[in-house]
């Protein structure tokens, strides 16, 4: 186990870690995760989630984490809620820059309406600096968007993030989307090519199935081009197995 809940009462990830994201830089390992604690009930945990980070000169540990979560709740803006699921990348400017999930409370859905949002550091532990309206979100959605997957490549940033239904592409149901952003993170379009991979996965035995998620993408770079992507897979709706996929991407300068 490479890292777990403190165990400990009081702390904010006591008990569950999950939704890791590694960063390598400068020689040290930086691994994000979003930590909680609660009474053993779901919705106890899930309004508890926050962000935070542990850090190691070797991935095999030891890990040193904040004893504060990095992206505390602020009340009144979209993040009012829960803050989760960070992904982060190096800018070329020195800077760090972080999307997240936020929720703001809503008295008509239990989990809040769900957007995405930005923010920004110096170092790769913070302080950071978010912005007071989300990034990524649909005008009159509860949940549009998951899971975003940020990475810096060929002079932009690219973010790949899970459709929750077909808010974003009208014509496949929860399929992986892909955005850029030309201004590190300033603005943000359409990525070429938008649908990054839809829920029809095709398997190196041959043949192709749909899958029935396929969530918690991590494009893998080779000397900073994309190379690998990964995606956890549950084929059957009906059936808790799970497992893991990945394709080769073919990227052209």
């Amino acid at each position: 186990v490479t890292l777990d809940g403190t165990h400990k009462d009081g702390d904010w990830d006591r008990d569950v870690i999950h939704n890791p994201w590694i960063l390598q830089h400068g020689g040290r390992f930086y691994l994000y995760y979003v930590g909680n604690w609660g009474d053993g009930e779901y919705w106890d945990h899930q309004k508890r989630q926050r962000v935070g980070v542990a850090v190691s000169d070797n991935p095999g540990g030891p890990w040193t984490r904040l004893d504060q979560p990095m992206l505390p709740s602020r009340p009144g803006l979209f993040d009012a809620g829960i803050t989760s699921n960070p992904t982060v990348c190096a800018l070329p400017d020195g800077r760090f820059m972080m999307i997240y999930k936020g929720s703001a409370p809503h008295p008509a859905y239990k989990n809040g309406v769900v957007s995405h949002g930005a923010a920004f550091a110096d170092s790769p532990v913070g302080p950071w600096t978010r912005r007071d309206k989300p990034v990524f979100s649909v005008e009159g959605a509860r949940f549009s968007a998951e899971d975003p997957c940020l990475l810096y490549w060929n002079g932009a940033l690219h973010c790949v993030m899970k459709d929750m239904g077909r808010y974003y592409c009208p014509d496949e149901e929860r399929a992986l989307v892909h955005f850029t952003s030309r201004d590190l993170g300033e603005s943000w379009q359409k990525g070429e090519p938008f649908v990054f991979s839809t829920r029809r996965v095709p398997f190196e035995e041959g043949g192709e199935r749909e899958i029935a998620r396929l969530e918690r993408p991590f494009v893998y770079q080779e000397d900073g081009a994309p190379a690998m992507f990964f995606a956890a897979a549950k084929p059957d709706a009906d059936r808790d197995a799970v497992y893991n996929v990945h394709r080769r991407i073919a990227v052209s300068e």
